[in-house]
């Protein structure tokens, strides 16, 4: 998988959230079920919001007030390089969101004192990213901010 910083990537299993939520799409996509959900799924959650949907044939872009929500489909081959997943086509194999205002991760409501921290900008030691792999999510950071 490649790491790009300042970009969060959540995939969602159920993780806790804090009482006022970082993003205001949060608990949308909490409700993604990775290697589960489905496109017509994906865009029923968010089409009360109004979005702008840019859409390709396994990922999709939503563009909302707060955030820009990447979500990516299975394309049913279980090969390749980006497809490892045993599910049909159309499923949700990740899901990325990058809050357009800046977000601190401690208030992000996710425990992230058990992730393991990996670098991903060797010239500056504050850009890294954090994994829960249990947890399915990993968050990437340029300290003390979630961009």
């Amino acid at each position: 998988m490649k790491l790009l910083p300042l970009l969060i990537i959540l995939m969602i299993f159920g993780v806790e959230c804090a009482a006022q939520p970082p993003i205001a799409e949060w608990n949308e996509v909490k409700s993604i079920k990775l290697l589960k959900s489905n496109r017509s799924e994906v865009r029923a959650l968010f089409e009360k919001a109004s979005l702008e949907s840019y859409l390709s044939d396994y990922s999709e872009y939503l563009y909302t007030p707060n955030s820009v929500i990447l979500v990516r489909y299975s394309n049913g081959t279980c090969n390749g390089q980006y497809e490892d997943w045993n599910v049909a086509e159309g499923v949700v194999t990740e899901v990325e969101v990058t809050p357009k205002d800046e977000v601190e991760v401690d208030k992000l409501g996710i425990d992230v004192s058990k992730y393991r921290k990996e670098r991903t900008d060797w010239q500056r030691k504050s850009v890294y990213v954090l994994f829960g792999k249990p947890a399915g999510i990993a968050v990437s950071i340029f300290e003390p901010r979630v961009n």
